[in-house]
């Protein structure tokens, strides 16, 4: 079923692009930026940008319309004061595009690591092969091995 899905997708990366970044999916990637540039706890970066996003809705407001002033105020509003977070830097916190690429890690979804575990993947299919193929010869002559018993026996 899963060949005749793949065979016959059309993929609109145009769309894609565009959808992919107006639901606030990058809302968990700008709060691990919270917490990696700014020394904030899980919770309390969490908690700022659920703030933020809950505004930002409030406001008809789409992700990337995000600003740094809108994480200041909703950081003051939880912990008293602002984090003063580098436009540049959430800029890439909130490109979906960015967020992929520094996926890098084992298992990741950057472009370089899906080519490092396909890779992977391709050369154990490999060793699979191999040792389902050695597995049937040596099933064929065991197999060989117990006819020839059996004739012996049946003279």
């Amino acid at each position: 079923m899963l060949s005749g899905v793949v065979s016959t997708l059309t993929v609109n990366e145009d769309l894609m692009k565009e959808r992919s970044g107006i639901f606030f999916t990058q809302a968990s990637e700008l709060a691990d930026t919270l917490v990696r540039e700014k020394g904030l706890s899980f919770r309390t970066a969490h908690k700022i940008i659920g703030n933020v996003v809950r505004e930002a809705l409030a406001q008809g407001k789409k992700p990337s319309e995000i600003d740094p002033k809108m994480i200041n105020a909703a950081s003051i509003e939880v912990t008293g004061k602002p984090v003063d977070l580098a436009p540049e830097i959430l800029v890439r916190s909130l490109d979906p595009m960015e967020i992929v690429k520094a996926n890098n890690g084992i298992g990741g979804v950057a472009p370089q690591a899906v080519k490092l575990s396909l890779q992977h993947r391709w050369a154990q299919l490999e060793q699979d092969r191999k040792s389902v193929a050695g597995k049937k010869e040596r099933v064929s002559a065991a197999r060989k091995e117990l006819e020839e018993a059996v004739q012996t026996i049946l003279r």
